[in-house]
């Protein structure tokens, strides 16, 4: 399924670069002030990097997430993923993730604080593929 895109937007044909970065940044920002109590995550996107803060644990914070990737693999085919503070990853993420690697050519750096999600990544044998790197904090 497509991102939801706002009514005056429908397409990222004939958008440049840096129309595109606005955007994503437009669109973190104005998903950001609408934060629940209790769901707690950000999202920050400078070029090809994407910096997740907070636990991300609910469909809508994946879908948050799947919506920003899909908008940075329209201009870029490596992405640098930050878990700053996350103690877990959906499998909806793994899987989409997974996805963007072997069918859209994404070149992926995962880049987490956690030892737990490392571990599950390793167990999973997805270090390699999702080019994990544990971080001290």
């Amino acid at each position: 399924m497509p991102p939801k895109y706002p009514q005056n937007q429908t397409s990222l044909q004939g958008k440049n670069f840096q129309e595109n970065v606005n955007y994503v940044n437009q669109y973190i920002n104005q998903r950001n002030t609408k934060q629940k109590n209790g769901e707690k995550m950000t999202i920050e996107v400078i070029s090809n990097s994407l910096t997740i803060n907070g636990n991300f644990k609910t469909i809508s914070h994946f879908q948050e997430i799947k919506e920003v990737l899909d908008r940075m693999i329209t201009t870029h085919n490596v992405i640098e993923l930050n878990l700053n503070d996350s103690i877990s990853i959906t499998s909806s993420l793994i899987g989409y993730l997974n996805k963007i690697i072997h069918k859209d050519k994404i070149l992926l750096s995962l880049k987490t604080k956690n030892m737990r999600v490392y571990t599950l990544l390793d167990d999973l044998n997805l270090e390699r593929t999702f080019n994990v790197k544990l971080l001290r904090s």
